[in-house]
């Protein structure tokens, strides 16, 4: 079709497909609508107001948007060219769209010897990613990227170091899903009565799949209880005879049912109760000997950090032989049969060590009165000491010991104990993570300890913790892998059984 601009009165030429399209004109640059069909010369005036565009074949026409799409970079075209092109801004909804193409008509006159028009076909108006519109990229969102990054190799480091897989199928919710159902008292009888030769289930038997413990909570509930009655009580009648009481409950409260949770988390079922308490008393005190020994040994070590780090590898090391001393028997051979005795010995140190602080703050509370005439609140004080190392104990001791006794267990398994074990690499990479944490636990370093609300002793809990659970899931795989050749020689036999009686008849 033939027109010409409204402004300059440019003759113009274009392809009926585009009436109705709104161009800039080449020769002034102005927006102008293509319109109808008009011979060559004709005033802006007679052309029509509203131009009717005329139809394009149905092999080239495409819904396009009703609304006005965005400048986008002109496509490459099929051939080198030097002439203006014509670029549509606009499309009327009743105008049918075509793909790329290209109309070269030569002007009679004007500044620009020929001029094109170029229609591009738009299906979406949608912006496209940063990546594609040009827009630099969030800074914030690459350096997300580098940490997760980091943190990732440094997990996978860690877990390579200490011999520990990839978690899998856990869920800390279904970990602790039981805790609030209905359990009757019956049930409570069973759990203390498996780990005798008699009371063990055969591996067949044994449900391979995480544990769900629940036996844990209810003591806890119950023993802090008994600890606000006893302290109550005091508070109340002011009776020093309820003292022993409080102080007795108040250090085996969390402590032992956090060795409870470890005694549910043994699905073998193997060790029993008795067995439990033995080493919970006897490896506990015995421990704590061993220790005072070491500490004898070592004699006065240098000031400042070394002599802080000092009771890691020290107490870590006595508890360990105490596991040694009081579990020998070739019964208990599986990597959760050494979390859970483990975690027994740990349970008894950290015990008696919190006894040991709330009575000596209680005496020097009591001394300051009678000497000083301070006027201190000894059992205030030594409540405060029973409610710190309370609530932070099943972060600690219990939970290292644990992951030692998994580490002897990982390279001892059914064999007789040997001193040539302790070079193995699977025992001591594992064994200087709870080493580690514990002398990092008392440690007096400013990264951790301007951390807010215990957050020094709660970091360094859950990667022990975290430690605990990767052991727990190769605890359940070594069983899996038993029961599995157990029912597996299992039906094996009673193959061969039937075979014997076929042949029989």
């Amino acid at each position: 079709m033939k027109f010409a601009c409204p402004h300059c009165q440019q003759p113009l030429e274009a392809d009926d497909s585009f009436a109705g399209a709104s161009v800039d004109c080449p020769a002034c640059g102005k927006p102008l609508v293509i319109g109808a069909e008009q011979p060559t010369g004709t005033p802006p005036s007679a052309a029509p107001s509203e131009p009717q565009p005329e139809s394009v074949p149905e092999s080239v026409q495409e819904p396009v948007p009703s609304q006005e799409p965005e400048a986008i970079p002109p496509l490459p075209p099929e051939s080198p060219k030097t002439a203006p092109k014509f670029r549509v801004v606009s499309r009327p909804p009743s105008s049918a769209d075509a793909q790329a193409q290209y109309a070269e008509t030569p002007h009679s006159s004007g500044p620009k010897a020929a001029s094109k028009f170029r229609v591009v076909s738009r299906t979406s108006t949608t912006r496209k990613p940063s990546a594609e519109t040009g827009r630099t990229p969030d800074p914030d969102a690459g350096i997300e990227e580098k940490v997760k990054k980091s943190v990732t190799n440094l997990h996978q480091r860690f877990n390579d170091f200490a011999g520990l897989e990839k978690l899998e199928g856990f869920s800390l919710g279904a970990l602790f899903s039981e805790i609030f159902g209905k359990h009757k008292p019956e049930d409570i009888e069973e759990m203390f009565t498996v780990g005798t030769p008699r009371a063990t289930p055969p591996i067949e038997e044994v449900d391979t799949s995480w544990p769900k413990p629940w036996l844990f909570f209810r003591a806890l509930a119950a023993s802090i209880i008994m600890y606000l009655l006893f302290s109550g009580g005091y508070d109340y009648f002011k009776n020093i005879n309820l003292v022993p009481g409080m102080l007795l409950m108040g250090t085996l409260a969390v402590p032992f049912s956090t060795l409870l949770f470890f005694y549910e988390v043994n699905v073998r079922r193997n060790i029993s109760l008795y067995q439990v308490l033995r080493l919970f008393f006897f490896g506990g005190i015995l421990s704590l000997l061993i220790a005072l020994v070491f500490f004898e040994i070592a004699g006065d070590t240098p000031k400042g950090l070394l002599a802080q780090a000092a009771p890691g590898p020290i107490e870590e090391s006595g508890k360990l032989l105490a596991l040694l001393l009081v579990a020998r028997s070739s019964r208990y051979h599986y990597k959760l049969n050494g979390l859970l005795m483990g975690a027994a010995i740990g349970t008894g140190f950290a015990m008696f060590e919190s006894m040991g602080y709330a009575l000596n703050y209680l005496l020097m509370g009591f001394y300051a009165n009678v000497h000083g005439g301070a006027g201190v609140a000894p059992i205030e004080i030594m409540k405060n000491v029973i409610l710190t190392r309370g609530v932070l104990s099943p972060l600690g001791h219990i939970v290292w010991t644990a992951i030692a006794g998994a580490a002897l267990w990982r390279v001892k398994g059914t064999e007789t104990f040997r001193f040539s074990m302790f070079g193995n690499g699977k025992f001591w990479h594992l064994f200087l993570v709870p080493v580690i944490l514990h002398s990092l636990w008392d440690m007096e370093l400013p990264v951790l300890d301007k951390l807010p609300y215990f957050g020094k002793y709660l970091l360094l809990g859950f990667v022990a913790w975290f430690v605990v659970i990767a052991l727990v899931q190769e605890g359940l795989k070594e069983l899996r892998a038993e029961k599995l050749a157990a029912l597996e020689a299992q039906a094996a036999g009673a193959e061969n059984g039937d075979g014997e009686a076929y042949g029989g008849e």
